[in-house]
């Protein structure tokens, strides 16, 4: 059966019905809707990307064990491809949005742990809420990642990594792969550095974080 617009939906329920951050289970912390979230004048569905409704996407098309093939711009806007992760044995990829303040106040974590990678590792956002039909939308994502200090690699998501993601019901999300795109593990929901910080010293035989 086919899921038509199925990353424009999919992505429309990360922003629009999941908490930014964790889920009271997980953190203690109360709940925070997007709709909080996002500026008076700015509504969820103008951070859902929507460049790809004209698109049919097939049920079974993507195997959520595994990254789909993609094609990508970062932040600078430099054109990727899976190739980014295959030259790696682990890539750490980190789901996130620039309404959330959770993902926001991660990132100078993030950006200390992305510096202390082995050469066999490495970090990469994925910023679920930038278009380049907006650009405004990734000077926000830059801003961001500036005043944090983050000099990782962060990608605009195309449509089969919108499809992927659509699986993730909160952000951050982050996710861990081997060169083959194949994800290890479960998900660390919400900005729980120190799960994430485990789940890489457990695939990093020998590499330890000091925060």
């Amino acid at each position: 059966m086919k899921r038509k617009l199925l990353a424009v939906f999919a992505l429309s329920a990360v922003l629009a019905l999941a908490a930014c951050g964790k889920t009271d289970a997980e953190s203690g912390a109360a709940e925070s809707s997007v709709s909080d979230n996002v500026p008076a004048e700015t509504s969820v569905s103008d951070n859902a990307v929507t460049s790809i409704s004209a698109n049919e996407l097939e049920e079974d098309t993507f195997d959520y064990s595994t990254l789909p093939a993609f094609a990508v711009k970062d932040l600078d806007g430099n054109d990727l491809t899976n190739d980014l992760i295959a030259g790696k044995e682990i890539t750490m990829i980190n789901v996130w949005g620039t309404f959330c303040p959770p993902c926001i106040g991660e990132m100078p974590d993030l950006a200390k742990l992305a510096e202390s990678l082995p050469e066999n590792a490495q970090l990469i956002g994925l910023v679920c809420d930038v278009t380049w039909q907006n650009p405004e939308d990734a000077d926000a994502a830059t801003a961001i990642l500036e005043k944090a200090g983050a000099h990782f690699t962060n990608i605009i998501p195309d449509e089969n990594l919108l499809a992927f993601i659509g699986q993730f019901q909160f952000v951050p999300t982050t996710i861990f792969v081997d060169a083959d795109g194949h994800v290890l593990g479960e998900p660390v929901i919400g900005a729980d550095m120190a799960s994430c910080a485990e789940r890489l010293e457990d695939l990093l035989p020998g590499w330890h974080y000091e925060s």
